[in-house]
């Protein structure tokens, strides 16, 4: 999650300006990471029906199995995070255990994929929708559910409370 750690630290100083906030506030890594992850789950799905009619031993094939989701990320991949799914501050999303120790939610998705993919390659019944649903509820047991909106509760830099009305990310 460095990348994203990084990217939030490009948009901290917009952040600490527009809120007169002291320059420790922190955007949530968590929020990004959860969207992150669901959006590696539709794109892998997306690839495995692509290439179901390819046979096993296909080096395409057995590279998107093989690794059904990368860690690393790249800044345009983080716009488009931003972009789609918006920022929220640190209160509004927290760390979890899980998101500050990835090792045993990788395994499970990476697994839970793994699984529908063979489903796709083998003709299944499969609904998108209702597996992306699935995922969704899976990264919101190890990482909680994110905000759609969320109301503030802040002291700026001078000491002074604020509270935010209800904000989308």
């Amino acid at each position: 999650r460095c990348w994203i750690f990084a990217g939030t630290n490009c948009l901290r100083p917009a952040f600490v300006k527009a809120f007169n906030l002291d320059k420790g506030a922190e955007l949530s890594q968590n929020y990004l990471y959860f969207f992150h992850l669901l959006e590696q789950a539709n794109y892998f799905l997306t690839k495995v029906e692509e290439t179901k009619d390819l046979p096993i031993g296909d080096r395409l094939v057995d590279h998107i199995l093989s690794k059904p989701r990368e860690d690393g990320g790249q800044w345009h991949m983080f716009v488009s995070l931003v972009n789609k799914w918006g920022v929220v501050p640190q209160d509004a999303f927290p760390e979890t255990t899980h998101s500050q120790n990835t090792a045993g939610l990788k395994w499970v998705l990476d697994w839970y994929l793994r699984r529908l993919a063979v489903k796709v390659r083998n003709n299944e019944k499969y609904n998108r929708a209702d597996v992306m649903n699935e995922v969704y509820l899976l990264l919101v047991k190890f990482l909680g559910r994110p905000p759609t909106t969320f109301s503030w509760e802040y002291l700026d830099k001078d000491k002074k409370f604020h509270r935010t009305e209800e904000m989308t990310p």
